[in-house]
């Protein structure tokens, strides 16, 4: 009995062990996806707009409008081609035939170009939460690097045994935790903002990518960018489009003589209303482009001048600070010369965000220009 007994021991231990063996894999995969789904993803602005896109309600509404009318026009194409050429014996026929395709190939225009807005807006609300996240994390960065500088000087007076300057350090240090957590809380306000439209999980962390600084003779000249603005302006493609329209039904009004009927007369009206309200639209887009791109123009030189301020209150801090390190200094002017830096920096790290900000405006449009066109899109359903 005691061998009975010792043996069902033995085996029960052995049956634990080989459980305890198949579970501990199982548990350790859990815990590696637990830490893949934690872990922060790079994520690129270019990802970021892909995603808000993916997720916007009214996008995906826009698209499926959008092919609805691309597949409305290829019926209409069916329906134009069963009526022949023979069978066009009147100015009114012709005008119907015209109808049945002319018409549905302009709201199918329309419909792309209401997609494509819906996805410029979104594409522009994420890079304004992207870029202001970026600032929100680079405040922060500054707010570190503070604390570190204190640090650094707070052992340079300790090795000098200065301790009325220590406590000095450690009350300017005590401000700073208050300046982190605040910073802290920014930083996860914007991020929760980001991932609200980006439709993940609020606490998600990501690894931004800023671009790199560009100077002035890479960018765009003010004639470029009115030109590619201009030409992705939905205003004036909304004019474009229905004036293609019109001229090619006063081309049948014309064919059939008619162009001086009353018929004739009112769409050579609606035509002339139609180029004075283009060139009405041209005019403003005009203005409002090369507005932008002066203001873009003033923030580019802030940030070049925060450079240079930055550049000189760094070196002036250094030598602060060394001739501190030898007693030539007192810690009245190391923090006076801090102070300068910081701000400096601070205005430096805004000045970046602000001509990014106005840069990107650009930018975003410019990626877009040949995607506001839909005649890629009519011929997404075949004959």
């Amino acid at each position: 009995m005691r061998f009975q007994f010792a043996y069902l021991k033995l085996n029960s231990l052995v049956c634990f062990v080989l459980l305890l063996a198949f579970i501990s894999p199982s548990l350790t995969r859990a815990e590696a996806g637990i830490d893949k789904e934690t872990a922060p993803e790079v994520l690129t602005l270019e990802k970021a707009i892909e995603y808000a896109i993916n997720a916007d309600t009214q996008v995906k509404i826009s698209q499926l409008t959008a092919e609805n009318s691309s597949y409305s026009y290829q019926l209409a194409k069916w329906s134009a081609k069963k009526i022949s050429d023979d069978s066009i014996d009147s100015f009114e026929a012709a005008m119907g035939k015209d109808a049945v395709k002319s018409y549905p190939e302009m709201v199918m225009e329309f419909s792309y170009l209401q997609q494509k807005q819906d996805e410029n807006a979104v594409a522009q609300k994420t890079t304004n939460l992207y870029n202001n996240l970026i600032q929100a994390e680079a405040e922060l960065e500054l707010v570190k690097q503070r604390q570190r500088r204190l640090e650094f000087i707070s052992g340079i007076a300790n090795r000098l045994n200065k301790t009325t300057d220590l406590s000095e350090l450690k009350a300017r240090q005590d401000i700073l935790i208050d300046s982190y957590q605040k910073a802290v809380e920014k930083v996860e306000s914007e991020q929760t903002l980001l991932n609200e439209l980006l439709k993940v999980d609020f606490s998600k962390k990501w690894i931004l990518t800023s671009e790199k600084h560009e100077k002035e003779s890479n960018f765009l000249t003010e004639e470029q960018a009115i030109e590619v603005n201009m030409a992705s302006d939905p205003e004036i493609l909304r004019y474009e489009i229905r004036l293609e329209y019109e001229l090619k039904r006063q081309k049948i009004i014309d064919d059939y003589s008619r162009l001086y009927t009353f018929v004739g007369r009112i769409k050579q009206n609606e035509i002339k209303i139609l180029l004075i309200s283009l060139d009405e639209a041209k005019k403003q887009a005009r203005e409002t482009i090369s507005q932008g791109y002066k203001k873009w123009k003033e923030l580019y030189l802030t940030l070049e001048d925060f450079q240079n301020k930055t550049k000189a209150a760094a070196e002036n801090f250094q030598q602060k600070l060394d001739r501190y390190s030898t007693l030539r200094e007192s810690i009245t002017e190391v923090f006076r010369a801090e102070e300068e830096l910081s701000t400096q920096e601070t205005g430096l790290q805004k000045a970046l965000n602000d001509e990014r900000a106005g840069r990107s405006t650009i930018i975003v449009k410019q990626a877009n220009k040949q995607a506001s066109k839909p005649e890629t899109k009519k011929d997404k359903v075949k004959d």
